[in-house]
């Protein structure tokens, strides 16, 4: 998982609860092994993980981690990578014009290497006002056209379809990171989804995996996510280094 801090920081940054420690829990549930690693740059847009994508990157929080390419080739071999990126480019016009091409060039950096992508959507947040949900309109029907032709490497998502604005419960008080329980359901929700991409023998080769999939609706009830809470919501510190099949590992450059 490869993206900004909305990846899994909350409470000002002060906590960190990646999506991806629940989706390695699930994924352990319905009996596959993996590993899961998580990266996420604080306040950094699309065209500056490009740029840094072969170095070494340094976020807001003045946390060092690896570009997109240094991640792949070090700490690999990936099966699947999935990239949310775009909510720090929708405040600058500038930044918003080449934001999905930018995205796009970031997922074929993966493809490149032969890993299929999951592009996720800048999600509609609910501290966003009306102009900041026009420019993320905009954003998506960009990043729609701009990824245009990846169909075979590439699905897209929207976390909205998981996470609403609306529901308090999914939402950081500061109304634009993932609560806690937010990061769970939406990491319940994606490794129902990466079970459907990378379905079959792990050693097939990539093009014979299937791509182009719908993300699947939230499999959490409320009732359900009630009885699993006080289990689920462990709250880490970084930089606390997770075991691979129950949590996710923070990617520090080195």
């Amino acid at each position: 998982m490869y993206g900004t801090n909305v990846s899994g920081f909350y409470s000002g940054g002060q906590w960190f609860q990646p999506y991806g420690r629940a989706l390695a829990n699930e994924m352990a549930a319905y009996g596959v092994t993996c590993h899961v690693a998580v990266c996420g740059l604080t306040g950094k847009s699309a065209e500056e993980m490009l740029l840094g994508v072969n170095a070494s990157l340094v976020d807001q929080c003045g946390i060092p981690w690896k570009g997109l390419a240094r991640t792949l080739e070090e700490d690999g071999p990936f099966d699947l990578v999935m990239l949310m990126a775009g909510t720090n480019d929708l405040p600058f016009a500038w930044r918003r014009k080449n934001a999905a091409a930018n995205l796009r060039a970031l997922h074929q950096v993966c493809h490149r290497r032969g890993i299929p992508t999951i592009a996720m959507a800048p999600p509609l947040a609910p501290v966003g006002d009306a102009s900041w949900c026009n420019n993320r309109r905009v954003l998506l029907e960009d990043m729609e056209m701009a990824l245009q032709g990846l169909a075979q490497h590439l699905t897209y998502m929207d976390p909205s379809i998981i996470l609403s604005h609306e529901d308090p419960l999914m939402w950081d008080p500061d109304g634009l990171h993932f609560s806690q329980i937010g990061s769970y359901v939406l990491g319940k929700s994606l490794a129902k989804l990466a079970l459907e991409l990378c379905d079959g023998d792990p050693a097939s080769p990539a093009h014979t995996r299937r791509r182009g999939l719908k993300a699947p609706a939230c499999p959490v009830s409320r009732q359900q996510l009630a009885l699993k809470l006080a289990s689920a919501l462990e709250e880490v510190k970084p930089p606390t280094i997770l075991s691979p099949c129950s949590g996710a590992e923070l990617l520090k450059a080195a």
